[in-house]
């Protein structure tokens, strides 16, 4: 029986670099720190410090402040202290304010922060002590961050690097802040709280006494870096998804815990079987031994194929299969799966010879089933799970219309090297579960879901049965301009007798969820039709 450890590892240091720790004493209008750097305008950003604030301080405490001449409050983030409450943050993008969320105890520690923010969408993330705490978008979506700005520590600007308030300024201490010109993901903030080193790619600014302008009442400390290199095992994003209910992993765990292999340092190990705690070196090799299910295993290695070796090396997808191998919560997987599609229709677009074979086909539909199994057992569902699954939907049909093309069928028709079968029907009962799964999280929305590929028509409409009074009738050429000369092609109806008839049996609404796949084999036209309804009371 697995024994789970809530806690983080005890770590000693024994040796550590120095680093200037910026102490602000007590509320001011003048205690501030300003970086002597010049900003590029940004269309994406993050930004991580570590920081203890003052126990004795509550209200709202400027963490950082960065203004351009054009626009004041351009980036900032901000936190509420509330006596008794954990220490709640929020990003300000813009002159847009972020809502608040508790990131962690308000007691006296020293805890890192990073914010990240990207203009494609507004999409920000906020992470303590390693892990993230929320996520959102909106936040400024027209517009890149501001060149040539005022960015300030410890302070609100209410004029251009300068005006500030008392009430709204920093106590505590602050060190190592550092600025990336793009969004580092979960796994790169993970992997910097546990080195205690910041990621070189994208670096724009260093934390460096040189390079910053402080304020005289500002008192200057030069100490050991206060990152331990701690791990939380409960919320590690590879082993937090062990303790759910999650039907992909079946497993068991024999684990020994290790810290950041840092010069000098002990690492606290715990033995699940005897219960005891040990020290060790850090940098000594400690392993765990994981037990998965076969198929989990094949779903989270890519196949040995040229395409997904192309696809892992390629600089510009390489975030996206790097994000998907990394995560496997649920949650982590939909997003993960989205890029990773978007990926795999970005390779597909660009062409190539030989582009794809039996393998590929088959493990990406494998993928698709297997997190639809996961998220059917969980429940999830919500506006932000949705307009996901809606995107991983018209990534993969596009993908799929792009794989029906002839040239491109010939290459991966055939038997994988398992001896599994690969056909047309492989990529339609995949399409059929993805719709499926869709059609169940856009019923509550009362939505719909259409879209027209060279290949592939999909299109699910929401219908109170109740007010059904004629046959429906879906019309292929209605959809696309493509295929409105191909006379061969059939409608799809459904008559009003049957949706008439699961009304009388107790059924008030109904997605009706029709698919038209079109491809060709040996220059003969093939069609083939889906015709589906999933009823909610």
């Amino acid at each position: 029986m697995p024994v789970w450890i809530a806690r983080k590892v005890i770590t000693h240091l024994k040796s550590s670099y120095e680093t200037l720790i910026l102490e602000f004493t007590g509320r001011s209008d003048r205690k501030h720190a300003r970086l002597q750097h010049q900003f590029p305008s940004m269309g994406s950003v993050t930004v991580c410090t570590r920081l203890r604030f003052d126990p004795s301080c509550f209200g709202i405490s400027t963490i950082f402040s960065y203004s351009i001449q054009s626009y004041i409050n351009e980036f900032q983030l901000r936190a509420n202290l509330v006596q008794g409450k954990l220490v709640q943050l929020a990003l300000l993008v813009h002159g847009i304010h972020g809502p608040y969320h508790e990131a962690f105890d308000h007691d006296d520690s020293w805890h890192s922060v990073c914010v990240s923010w990207d203009q494609n969408g507004g999409r920000w993330v906020l992470f303590a002590d390693g892990l993230v705490v929320s996520r959102g978008d909106g936040l400024h979506s027209s517009g890149s961050i501001g060149p040539d700005g005022h960015f300030i520590i410890g302070q609100e600007q209410d004029t251009f690097g300068d005006s500030f308030k008392k009430d709204e300024s920093f106590s505590g201490s602050i060190t190592e802040l550092h600025i990336w010109e793009r969004v580092l993901d979960s796994h790169e903030i993970y992997t910097m709280e546990n080195e205690c080193s910041p990621i070189s790619f994208g670096l724009v600014f260093k934390w460096s006494g040189a390079a910053i302008e402080i304020e005289s009442s500002v008192i200057k400390l030069w100490r050991d870096n206060p990152c331990q290199g701690n791990i939380s095992v409960l919320q590690n994003p590879v082993l937090s998804s062990l303790l759910t209910d999650n039907p992909l992993l079946n497993q068991t765990i024999t684990l020994e815990l290790f810290g950041s292999p840092q010069a000098e340092e002990e690492c606290g190990i715990f033995d699940p079987v005897i219960g005891n705690w040990t020290f060790a070196k850090c940098d000594s090799m400690r392993g765990a031994v994981c037990q998965f299910r076969k198929e989990v295993m094949d779903i989270l290695n890519f196949p040995k194929t040229p395409f997904f070796s192309r696809l892992r090396f390629d600089p510009l997808n390489k975030p996206a299969t790097e994000e998907f191998s990394f995560n496997t919560s649920l949650d982590g997987d939909l997003t993960s799966m989205q890029h990773l599609t978007h990926a795999v229709l970005h390779m597909m677009e660009a062409g190539g010879p030989n582009l794809l074979t039996s393998t590929d086909v088959h493990y990406l539909s494998q993928m698709i089933e297997l997190d639809l199994s996961a998220l059917a057992s969980a429940h999830t569902t919500g506006a932000d799970t949705a307009e996901v699954m809606v995107s991983i939907a018209t990534n993969y049909v596009k993908v799929a219309s792009l794989m029906l093309e002839p040239h491109m069928a010939a290459q991966w028709m055939g038997v994988t090297e398992d001896g599994v079968n690969v056909g047309p029907f492989t990529i339609v009962k995949t399409i059929d579960s993805l719709t499926e799964a869709l059609a169940d999280m856009l019923s509550p929305e009362r939505r719909g879901f259409t879209l027209s590929t060279k290949n592939i028509d999909v299109y699910m409409k929401w219908q109170r049965l109740s007010e059904a009074s004629s046959t429906q009738v879906f019309k292929p050429s209605a959809l696309s301009s493509s295929t409105a000369g191909n006379s061969g092609q059939d409608d799809l109806l459904i008559s009003v007798s049957e949706l008439q008839r699961i009304h009388a049996i107790g059924r008030n609404h109904t997605c009706i969820h029709k698919e038209m796949h079109l491809f060709s084999n040996n220059n003969k036209n093939i069609h083939t039709h889906a015709d589906h309804m999933y009823t909610y009371t």
